[in-house]
């Protein structure tokens, strides 16, 4: 059989297959720390805790190890999140929305559409977690704004741009 036909089914096949994603479960849950065996992820990946099988999963970044266990921070409540539930990786940082589309939207704080206008366009994801910009290859400060309160005015001068 012709060697190209094969590699064609199976390139055709695994992108057909989506993502892959790890599995792990939740050991213990201490304040606001969950601690999840069984996974392994880099701190800062998300992660989505199955409270059950029918219900909505819970967010949750991964902000620290001990040993072979994983701490989540949840960013939910943690609601019907017990010992065993599933925890599932997606193997990306938490990222934001940037660009022209959220001008004039309400967003919560992980960057989601509050104000039920219907989902964001036009938009460009960035990584929370990234290398600042080199403060010497940056626009050089001119202007400065007048924030109207004296204290601050007097004490700080606050840049345009």
């Amino acid at each position: 059989m012709n060697s190209k036909i094969e590699l064609g089914r199976y390139l055709f096949a695994v992108e057909r297959a989506g993502g892959i994603y790890a599995f792990g479960r939740v050991e213990r849950v201490v304040g606001l720390t969950v601690e999840v065996t069984g996974l392994s992820a880099r701190i800062g990946d998300l992660c989505w805790i199955y409270p059950s099988e029918d219900s909505r999963p819970v967010e949750a970044e991964v902000v620290g190890f001990r040993n072979d266990v994983l701490l989540l921070m949840p960013l939910a409540e943690l609601q019907g999140v017990h010992s065993g539930s599933l925890v599932k990786t997606s193997g990306t940082v938490m990222s934001v929305p940037v660009g022209e589309g959220l001008l004039g939207r309400t967003l919560d704080g992980l960057g989601r559409p509050i104000d039920g206008l219907g989902p964001l366009d036009a938009v460009t994801r960035y990584p929370m977690y990234a290398e600042a910009p080199e403060p010497l290859k940056r626009k050089r400060i001119g202007d400065t704004i007048h924030t109207g309160v004296r204290a601050i005015d007097g004490l700080l001068t606050v840049g345009k741009g």
